[in-house]
C-alpha cells in the first residue's frame, strides 16, 4: 500500500485488535472515459495483522471523516458531568490534542483542495467542472 500511518506504541498497548495502522492505496476508476478517484483502505493492528480492508471512494472517505469527527464531538460533550465531578483522565492528553490539531490542519488543506478539483461547496473561484 502506498500511503501508511503507523502509530507508535509501547509494549503495554501491544493489544491484539488494536487499530495501530492505516494503510490508503489510491487508485482510479473508469467512467465513461473519465476517471474517478477511489482507494483502498486497510486498518492493521500492531502484529501488522489486517483487522479491515474496503474500497473507498471519496464520498465514503468523507463520510467517515465527518461521521468520526461528529461521534468523537459526542463524546467529548457527553463526558461535561464526569469532568464536573473532577474523574475524568485522558491517557495520553498531549497526544490526543496534538492529533486533533494534525487533523484540524488537514480538513483545511483538504478544503482548499476541494476547490481545485471542483468540489462544489468548497469551489473558491474555479469556474465550471
Amino acid at each position: 500500500m502506498r500511503g501508511r500511518m503507523d502509530r507508535p506504541t509501547s509494549d503495554a498497548e501491544d493489544k491484539e485488535g488494536k487499530i495501530n495502522g492505516v494503510y490508503w492505496a489510491p487508485n482510479w476508476q473508469d467512467r465513461g472515459g473519465k476517471l474517478s478517484p477511489a482507494g483502498l483502505l486497510q486498518l492493521r493492528d500492531r502484529a501488522n495483522k489486517v483487522l479491515l480492508t474496503s474500497p473507498l471512494d471519496w464520498d465514503d472517505i468523507a463520510f467517515l471523516i465527518s461521521a468520526l469527527c461528529r461521534q468523537f464531538a459526542t463524546h467529548m460533550k457527553k463526558s461535561k458531568p464526569i469532568v464536573e465531578a473532577d474523574l475524568l483522565v485522558i491517557p495520553d492528553a498531549d497526544k490526543v490534542s496534538l492529533r486533533i490539531e494534525e487533523a484540524s490542519q488537514a480538513l483545511q488543506e483538504i478544503r482548499k483542495l476541494g476547490g481545485l478539483v471542483g468540489l462544489p461547496a468548497l469551489d473558491t473561484g474555479r469556474e465550471g467542472k
